[in-house]
């Protein structure tokens, strides 16, 4: 049988996000967990939420996490967005969705509204998301992150 859904962290990113703070100096982001500011494990949650399955990243300045989607493969995408809740939010972060190389919708995150929920019909060619931050703004979840055929 054919699959009918495909989860995002499945797939490897073409560009992915470089040099976030605390724990995620050293690496460029996570499947399955997120890492609190010394290092510790943490499950994947935002406000309110937590996730079997996704991806998470330090913000720091300007960053992005890219894949290359082929036309016509998937029906749509849907996800949580959000900042992880076990370190303090510093300032706003500009999430950016990008489908078929272009800025389809900007969420702001930030204190006051720590996370959002994604829906995009068609996604294709250069996907994902571009974020801007003020230095070390947060952890981002980006949670049940799925691709429906």
């Amino acid at each position: 049988p054919v699959s009918t859904s495909c989860l995002l962290a499945e797939l490897e990113p073409h560009i992915f996000p470089i040099g976030g703070f605390g724990a995620y100096r050293c690496r460029s982001f996570e499947r399955k967990k997120a890492y609190a500011q010394d290092g510790a494990e943490l499950p994947l949650e935002t406000a309110g939420e937590r996730f079997a399955c996704g991806i998470s990243f330090g913000s720091h300045f300007e960053g992005k996490l890219l894949y290359w989607i082929a036309p016509e493969v998937f029906r749509s995408f849907s996800c949580a967005a959000g900042f992880h809740p076990a370190v303090p939010v510093n300032g706003e972060l500009h999430l950016e969705l990008v489908n078929d190389g272009s800025v389809i919708e900007t969420f702001r995150l930030s204190a006051e509204h720590p996370s959002c929920h994604v829906h995009l019909d068609a996604p294709c060619g250069e996907f994902g998301f571009r974020f801007r931050s003020a230095p070390s703004a947060g952890i981002v979840v980006i949670g049940d992150p799925l691709f429906c055929r």
